[in-house]
């Protein structure tokens, strides 16, 4: 049983709860609704469902109406519960902040892509201003409705991997690759793993984990994502050897049907025609399952990157412009893979310096407190060298900000407002 129940309130088991001593555990009414809002909030955005929907014609409302709603239900739910911040999300905020100054002076791109790339910065600040009140909340009451976010995350994003490598939609960039809803098969890979490393670190269950792993493991597949295959290997190394010692035969048996998995994904993915004929995708199941190390690395994008820091040196203190680094409608821009030198190029080495103090405050996070936050830190640092397009990733910035909160000393609580106290009526936010 997941839930017992007492005379007054809800008490879950150890593996879903973080509180601190003395605090009485949240209502069951609460978290049903937290869960709901919660899935509603997190689920579409980190999936990429509602933008898919949306170029589908599937939407019969704005998508920013959807995301609105979901924000507010949230704030009403969460913010009388006294969340914690930590002093690295503040960084976090700032360097989203700064994004978004940066997108409203123009200083790159054309002017056809003003509206979209407003829009979709705003959007990420909007939802690391989401992800800290979430995050804060977890903390103090329970991680049971971000768990529950993170379960259907990764349920819906690898189902979509599935139903798009079995042909029954499509919407990948690259022919061969699967990426579900969202179009960039690499970042479809990155969202289902920081949502499995968010839901490694919260919960205890062994074999839920276990479960999740498989199910992130076939979802990240048909992605055929280089980075993504090595970072899974190494959030499932460290998964494994901090469980060797209470579950050791329990690991035995699921290296054993992890490998059994890998065996009838290569034998599926290979025997597409179209597959077999494509040289990309051979090199990358080579590269993945072969053990050839040499197709690992890529030319093409050692040439991106040092194009990117050659045009980051041509403005290194202010930078070119949101957009320059990561895709801004303009024909110079640069396409380093790598969120560092992509920042560089756009903000300057006051947007990397910010950046890079938030890496190293979690680094140092991971050396002193390694067994609450190591999982939760391995995407936020391993994906760095691969992709531009982190800082605009809902799931990365989400599971980086639980990362700082369940590390931090001293977590900074606030609140905006006093919950009523009992009466009749159902309390605001629904207070326990």
């Amino acid at each position: 049983m997941i839930f017992s129940m007492s005379s007054n309130s809800l008490t879950l088991p150890p593996g879903y709860v973080l509180l601190t001593e003395g605090r009485t555990a949240p209502s069951r009414r609460w978290l049903f609704w937290a869960c709901l809002a919660q899935i509603g909030l997190l689920v579409p955005q980190v999936t990429g469902f509602l933008q898919w929907a949306t170029r589908q014609g599937m939407l019969p409302v704005p998508p920013v109406l959807v995301v609105g709603c979901m924000l507010l239900i949230n704030v009403w739910l969460l913010l009388p519960r006294k969340p914690m911040v930590s002093k690295t999300s503040l960084l976090i905020i700032i360097l989203c902040s700064m994004r978004l100054i940066d997108a409203i002076c123009h200083r790159f791109g054309l002017l056809d892509t003003f509206a979209a790339m407003l829009t979709r910065v705003s959007l990420t600040l909007v939802f690391v201003l989401a992800s800290i009140l979430i995050c804060g909340v977890a903390r103090q009451d329970s991680v049971l409705p971000l768990c529950s976010a993170a379960t259907i995350s990764i349920l819906v994003s690898s189902a979509a991997n599935l139903a798009e490598l079995a042909g029954h939609i499509k919407n990948s960039s690259v022919p061969g690759r699967a990426a579900g809803f969202i179009p960039d098969a690499n970042d479809s890979a990155i969202a289902i793993i920081c949502m499995l490393a968010l839901l490694l670190t919260l919960q205890r269950n062994f074999w839920f984990s276990v479960v999740m792993i498989g199910v992130a493991l076939a979802g990240i597949m048909p992605t055929l994502s280089r980075s993504g295959f090595l970072v899974f290997t190494l959030i499932l190394a460290t998964f494994f050897v901090q469980n060797l010692r209470k579950h050791s035969g329990k690991i035995i048996a699921a290296s054993a049907c992890f490998f059994l998995l890998g065996c009838l994904a290569v034998a599926i993915i290979g025997s597409s025609s179209n597959n077999r004929n494509d040289v990309n995708v051979q090199e990358r199941i080579r590269a993945i399952f072969g053990g050839d190390t040499q197709k690992l690395e890529s030319s093409e994008r050692m040439k991106d990157l040092n194009d990117g820091v050659e045009g980051a040196m041509l403005r290194p203190i202010f930078g070119h412009g949101l957009g320059a680094g990561s895709g801004g409608g303009h024909p110079q821009q640069w396409r380093p893979h790598n969120q560092f030198v992509s920042l560089w190029i756009e903000l300057g080495i006051i947007g990397a310096g910010v950046y890079t103090i938030i890496l190293l405050a979690l680094l140092w996070k991971a050396c002193t407190r390694p067994s609450a936050t190591l999982i939760c830190i391995i995407p936020v640092i391993a994906f760095l060298p691969f992709s531009q397009t982190l800082t605009d990733t809902a799931a990365y910035w989400l599971v980086a900000i639980m990362a700082a909160l369940l590390s931090s000393v001293r977590p900074i609580q606030f609140s905006l407002w006093r919950p009523q106290s009992q009466s009749s009526s159902i309390p605001h936010g629904l207070t326990s």
